[in-house]
């Protein structure tokens, strides 16, 4: 229903932001992956407007119809936006988006049955399954050696 179904959507969303600011952020710390990330893109609105207001502009930006949240939460990790803000932000910006997907899935609810819902989502896990598969036989054929019948050279 609409009420568990927003307080599903809003948990999974605060978890899933809180995550991403914080996988961002500690690679930031240590030099990793996203450590280059402000730099491809620091000229950039939307980098410029929340580095210089902080959690409000966040805070403005997220009720923002359509805005990027995904995108929102990777780059206020690498900016180091205090994660006590960040998380409060993401709690109640949250809530708007929460309660629209879920009353969206309600109604869905008359236009396809849960048996189709399953069968959808079944084919969508599969799907990526096969993908990871691939990906990861890809990778771990192209780094071993090929055989080519030689002996290796000393």
């Amino acid at each position: 229903g609409l009420f568990y179904g927003s307080i599903i959507n809003w948990t999974g969303m605060v978890i899933g932001a809180q995550v991403a600011y914080e996988v961002v952020r500690r690679s930031v710390e240590t030099g990793g992956k996203f450590s280059t990330l402000l730099q491809k893109h620091q000229h950039s609105k939307l980098v410029k407007y929340v580095e210089k207001r902080g959690n409000k502009g966040l805070f403005l930006i997220r009720l923002i119809p359509n805005a990027p949240n995904d995108v929102l939460s990777l780059l206020s990790g690498a900016l180091f936006l205090p994660r006590k803000g960040f998380f409060l932000v993401s709690i109640f910006t949250a809530i708007p988006y929460a309660i629209l997907f879920a009353y969206l899935g309600d109604i869905g609810s008359d236009f396809i049955s849960t048996k189709d819902l399953f069968l959808i989502n079944s084919a969508f896990f599969l799907v990526s399954l096969l993908v990871l598969i691939i990906r990861y036989y890809s990778q771990s054929n192209s780094s071993e050696p090929k055989e080519t019948g030689e002996l290796p050279s000393l």
